[in-house]
């Protein structure tokens, strides 16, 4: 009768409301693992360009250490030779508040 027929439709309803709840959970899931695999290729992104920048800065420090390291003749040249002692400085001022230690900065000199 009419009770068996509600009875059948409710039952369907539920099982829909259970395979759609269902379906939203695998792609909550679904959403939840992207969004984990984009942060950790935007990590790894950030940490390749950091690694790219530290090493170029070594290697001009380096460039700064070796033309300091030079002797030069007095006047022009000497000046020239306090700037660029002064710019090694600062580049090495602001390496090492980067955390990199002196082994790493007497590695530049390759």
């Amino acid at each position: 009768g009419p009770a068996a027929a509600l009875q059948k439709e409710f039952d369907e309803l539920q099982e829909h409301i259970k395979q759609s709840k269902h379906e939203l959970l695998l792609s909550l899931a679904d959403f939840e693992n992207h969004k984990k695999r984009f942060v950790k290729e935007r990590e790894d992104r950030r940490r390749s360009a950091m690694a790219h920048f530290t090493t170029k800065m070594i290697q001009v420090y380096g460039k700064f250490d070796s033309f300091a390291a030079e002797k030069h003749d007095k006047g022009t040249a000497e000046a020239l030779h306090q700037g660029v002692a002064l710019t090694r400085d600062l580049y090495k001022a602001v390496l090492v508040r980067c955390r990199l230690d002196q082994a790493t900065l007497s590695l530049s000199a390759f």
